[in-house]
């Protein structure tokens, strides 16, 4: 669940991608500064993210995903997902 300026009383992602559940026993309550994200997998179960290192800065995220190449069954463009949070 997402709580911002935008969304106060909370938003939840809908993330369809993501086939296992995180695991119940895992809750932060992170704060992030202005400049700061929380990156997340989507391999949840073995995702070495921010759950791990803490929130990454703006200026060291150089990319986004758009393209799959593994499994070969599923290569193709990746969408991105509209979780009606700003850019």
């Amino acid at each position: 669940m997402v709580f911002n300026e935008e969304n106060p009383k909370g938003l939840v992602l809908e993330e369809t991608y993501i086939k296992e559940k995180i695991d119940p026993d895992f809750d932060a309550d992170v704060t992030l500064g202005e400049d700061e994200y929380y990156v997340m997998g989507d391999n949840r179960g073995n995702s070495y993210d921010s759950r791990k290192f803490g929130p990454v800065r703006k200026g060291h995220i150089i990319g986004r995903v758009w393209i799959r190449g593994w499994p070969l069954s599923k290569a193709g463009i990746v969408k991105s997902g509209d979780y009606g949070l700003q850019e």
